[in-house]
């Protein structure tokens, strides 16, 4: 892998990972019509089956919380997607037992790193 990728925007190296999947459409900053209001999501992957899946990317120092596990979560519901992976550099433990409780897939940046 090459060291500058390391050093790279969380974004970037979640597109670059993205990419590299020939069967799975990325799009990035897209904004969904759910039942009750818009959402915008960092980006959408829809698999070779047609399901849905956004995408929160959050490049912080500081760890990602349960709130936006919940509100991920909600977005899920009211736009009918199939589900949802969020992407940060830590978490807390509350955010990753709520988002396993409810099935939203979560990775580091060192996790996504390996699988360059």
């Amino acid at each position: 892998m090459d060291p500058e990728m390391r050093k790279a925007d969380l974004f970037k190296i979640v597109e670059a990972y993205f990419r590299q999947k020939s069967d799975i459409i990325y799009q990035a900053n897209i904004e969904l019509q759910g039942q009750t209001r818009k959402w915008k999501v960092d980006a959408l992957v829809e698999n070779p089956s047609g399901e849905k899946f956004c995408l929160l990317i959050k490049d912080w120092i500081r760890t990602l919380g349960i709130n936006q596990i919940r509100q991920v979560q909600r977005c899920c519901y009211d736009a009918n997607l199939a589900g949802a992976v969020v992407i940060t550099n830590s978490f807390s433990p509350s955010a990753l037992s709520y988002a396993k409780r409810f099935g939203i897939s979560c990775y580091s940046r060192y996790e996504l790193l390996a699988k360059l």
